[in-house]
């Protein structure tokens, strides 16, 4: 792993990425004597594939492997990210100089044996995993333990990624429901794309006392897109918490609309009152074409559950 380390300012753009390549990419080949005998690989972030980084890759010879649009894995450096994201989280840097430092010394301590693990990162495919998303406070972890742990905690304490797992049936068996608790905040990027691209399914959750909690899952809902290719297949479910609120800032036709624009299912919840909460677990598996899924372990299906098996297509509003 290369050990150069440095710390950017500003806003991260084409330009800058351009000069990055120039300052490292042959330099990086120069230890493992590689010469111009390698293969170079990217994800398709913009900078990645704006008009002047592809003009320096052809410039310079660089033989690229093209990124499959939908990968079921991102580059393994966005491992690493996580890695060093949470190593600094836990340190609290109270100023820009003490964060590069302290980034500088955890890039550092990461063992050759972690990149090593995230090239190789193996596939659980007994694993469902479902990611939760959605604005800080709308109450995505409350709902989470609601389901997990049956506690509901009335403290606000962010979040940066939490992963619960719990037995479920699967096809006539058993497997593991891992659920992704995600941060509300938009300081971990790579962290969301990284969620994206293992998830099997989305729940996009939103407050209905707040309008702007809808406005941002729009670009969380455009990336799933952009990562996966296609969502026709992919369980969504787009969750209006804190319906036992009275202060509604949320008009639930509207909302009805939009999860039809997406192509998704609908329904509201509490986690305060523990309202549709396991519903909402149970129609997400109800969604799941690929498996027969259900929260019961004997596989027996709910009269529900059997209900929901008769509606065609994929958005059932609730």
């Amino acid at each position: 792993m290369d050990r150069t380390t440095g710390v950017i300012e500003g806003n991260m753009n084409a330009a800058k990425y351009r000069d990055i390549l120039n300052e490292n990419i042959f330099q990086s080949a120069l230890e493992p004597r590689l010469g111009q005998r390698f293969t170079f690989q990217q994800d398709n972030d913009p900078k990645h594939t704006a008009k002047i980084t592809k003009e320096w890759l052809q410039n310079n010879s660089v033989t690229i492997l093209d990124w499959p649009r939908q990968s079921p894995d991102l580059n393994p450096i966005e491992h690493l990210w996580r890695d060093l994201k949470m190593a600094v989280h836990q340190r609290s840097p109270s100023n820009l100089t003490e964060m590069e430092r302290i980034c500088k010394e955890e890039w550092q301590r990461i063992p050759k044996s972690r990149t090593q693990k995230a090239v190789k990162m193996p596939e659980q495919s007994n694993d469902y995993r479902v990611v939760v998303f959605g604005a800080g406070g709308v109450g995505k972890s409350s709902l989470v333990l609601r389901f997990v742990k049956g506690t509901f905690r009335d403290t606000y304490i962010p979040t940066i990624e939490d992963t619960y797992r719990q037995v479920i049936s699967c096809d006539k068996s058993v497997c593991t429901l891992q659920i992704t608790d995600t941060t509300g905040s938009h300081q971990f990027p790579a962290m969301q794309r990284l969620s994206i691209s293992k998830g099997h399914a989305f729940i996009l959750v939103f407050s209905v006392t707040s309008k702007q909690s809808i406005e941002e899952l729009k670009p969380i809902y455009q990336q799933i897109l952009q990562i996966k290719g296609s969502i026709e297949s992919i369980p969504v479910m787009l969750v209006g918490n804190k319906c036992d609120e009275t202060q509604r800032e949320v008009d639930t036709k509207e909302v009805e609309a939009l999860a039809k624009e997406w192509k998704c299912a609908f329904m509201e919840t509490s986690a305060k009152m523990n309202y549709n909460v396991k519903e909402l677990f149970q129609e997400l598996l109800n969604l799941e074409k690929r498996r027969n899924m259900s929260l019961n372990i004997d596989g027996k299906r709910s009269s529900k559950q059997k209900r929901a098996e008769k509606i065609k297509g994929k958005c059932s509003l609730m």
